[in-house]
């Protein structure tokens, strides 16, 4: 069993990686992977003020659902993400306007989230 203080870090680990990640929906199967959404973020990323370099990549994981159609994307850190709702909401990729915006479980994880903007895990 995990002691307490490894539970409060698992959970502020989740809670920070909650607070990273974006959802972008009516995705066109087939043909959005994993490389193919990082290489469409990550030029975005790298000129907006909140990507920090010294930091490491602006993207640090994307997963496509098994249907292709969307997938959750996690990003360096909070206002990161926050950003690149605005840049890709309802932008057209592979003839589809993409749907982007934060994860269901994104307005729970903030009630429950530290006073710091800018958890980074």
């Amino acid at each position: 069993p995990a002691t307490p203080e490894e539970a409060e870090m698992v959970g502020t680990v989740t809670i920070a990686n909650t607070l990273r990640e974006l959802w972008f929906g009516n995705l066109t199967p087939g043909w959005a992977d994993e490389a193919t959404m990082a290489e469409l973020v990550t030029p975005a990323c790298l000129e907006l003020p909140e990507y920090d370099a010294s930091a490491g990549p602006p993207v640090t994981k994307v997963h496509i659902h098994e249907n292709g159609s969307f997938c959750f994307m996690q990003f360096q850190n909070a206002d990161l993400a926050s950003r690149l709702i605005a840049i890709f909401d309802d932008t057209e990729f592979f003839g589809k306007r993409m749907k982007v915006g934060r994860p269901s479980k994104y307005h729970l994880t903030v009630q429950q989230a530290p006073d710091s903007p800018n958890l980074v895990a």
